[in-house]
């Protein structure tokens, strides 16, 4: 027997309040670094010669 709740009622009366999400400096520092890292890649060489250092990031020269 189907539900007798739409898609549309679910999206009405659920929960509207915004949530706090809290993270870690270390793992933002880590994402930073990351997508820097990606970003200077695609700019600088071909997609073939890309490479990450993780010893040359915030995150692990900042452990938590």
């Amino acid at each position: 027997m189907p539900s007798a709740v739409t898609p549309d009622a679910i999206l009405e009366y659920s929960p509207t309040a915004s949530r706090v999400l809290k993270v870690d400096a270390n793992v933002i520092a880590y994402f930073g670094d990351y997508f820097h890292a990606f970003r200077q890649g695609l700019i600088a060489a071909p997609a073939s010669s890309v490479r990450i250092d993780p010893a040359n990031t915030a995150s692990a020269q900042n452990p938590s």
